[in-house]
């Protein structure tokens, strides 16, 4: 995971082109070298304070989901924990989650998700999924499900649960009912998923239902889970071609076999380590020629990035903010006042610094915004 952050610490950016209408196509756009200020690539923008004592905040996120009461953050690279706060209020709650190695305690946060009522975390080291449920202000914890076989990431499915499985396993990712007993299995274990990207489970809204699709860093295609097994796919295409999945994956799991593995599709964008979909809007994080890029697309008009080309006038933070989520207002991120660079002279006068004089109090920021590629 510290590979990520660097990662997005050093993207590159570029330009425009009309992209294909069909749904299960996503057309990664070719690069230009023009550059561009991010907040004229964006629209919408809104920052909303989180407030609480120090050891209610994060100081990173990999991941935020918001409900209609909650926002929940998880940092799972540095603390391994859990943030809750108010939609409304943007104030810190606290949560009865301990760490520990007791039954309602976790040795660790690895992942969560949240349903419109009920919050899963899960415990990649206890090897198990405690469910609680908001109401009334408070939380409740129910029994830990205990899973047969071990979990990194996951999802909530209609028939239990799929997760991305690590080392060891025989296959990539698994799916196990509500009483963690294993369902079936996915995908050969290889050197494509030694590292899985910053978020591989998605949900988006399809047709008013709620639904859980998956990706990883080498595979072009994006599959939906939700319905309890490998349904259909999107998938990524580039210069007029879908791009083709890794046919040689035979290398040592390990650094070397990693990067002998990745040289073999040095010519086509590959190790995506980012995919966030809002409504007819996506952003990918990608490498070609093992240089990063990203590509931001608005239905039939998208751009590739080096980020050396992007100037971020919105979050003035890094590159590019960190999307670790999307809400109904847009994709998400989050700012820590402490990592602004306030010298940058854009930041006077910018809707950032407004929201920092309107809560000098708050020391986070929750960042949404929608892409403006017109």
């Amino acid at each position: 995971m510290r590979l990520q952050i660097k990662i997005l610490l050093l993207f590159a950016i570029s330009g425009c082109q009309s992209t294909s209408n069909s749904t299960n196509d996503l057309i990664i756009p070719d690069e230009v070298e023009e550059n561009k200020n991010l907040s004229f690539l964006t629209a919408e923008v809104q920052f909303s304070p989180l407030f609480g004592a120090d050891y209610l905040l994060p100081h990173e996120a990999d991941k935020v989901s918001i409900s209609d009461q909650l926002i929940v953050i998880g940092d799972f690279t540095f603390s391994k924990s859990l943030y809750v706060f108010e939609k409304q209020t943007g104030q810190a709650v606290e949560i009865p989650l301990k760490k520990g190695e007791g039954p309602m305690e976790v040795r660790e946060v690895s992942d969560f998700w949240l349903t419109d009522d009920q919050l899963f975390v899960l415990d990649a080291l206890g090897r198990k999924i405690i469910p609680m449920r908001y109401s009334q202000n408070n939380f409740e914890l129910a029994e830990p499900i205990i899973l047969k076989i071990p979990m990194k990431r996951f999802a909530k499915t209609q028939t239990g649960f799929v997760g991305l499985t690590g080392g060891g396993q025989d296959h990539a990712v698994a799916f196990v009912d509500h009483q963690g007993k294993i369902l079936s299995t996915h995908f050969p274990m290889n050197i494509s998923f030694l590292m899985s990207p910053m978020n591989p489970f998605l949900q988006f809204a399809g047709n008013g239902v709620g639904q859980v699709w998956f990706h990883s860093p080498f595979d072009p295609n994006i599959y939906r889970m939700d319905e309890g097994q490998v349904g259909g796919n999107f998938a990524f295409h580039y210069r007029g071609e879908a791009l083709t999945s890794p046919t040689k994956t035979d290398f040592r799991m390990d650094g070397d076999g990693f990067n002998s593995f990745r040289e073999t599709l040095i010519n086509q964008p590959s190790f995506f380590n980012l995919f966030e979909r809002w409504s007819n809007q996506w952003i990918l994080l990608y490498f070609l020629k093992n240089q990063p890029r990203i590509a931001l697309v608005d239905k039939s008009e998208g751009y590739s990035f080096r980020l050396e080309n992007l100037k971020n006038d919105v979050s003035f933070d890094q590159p590019f903010p960190k999307i670790i989520g999307v809400s109904a207002l847009g994709f998400s991120a989050l700012v820590v006042k402490d990592q602004i660079n306030v010298s940058d002279h854009a930041f006077s006068r910018s809707l950032l610094e407004k929201a920092i004089n309107k809560n000098p109090d708050a020391k986070l920021f929750m960042l949404e915004f929608q892409l403006k590629l017109e």
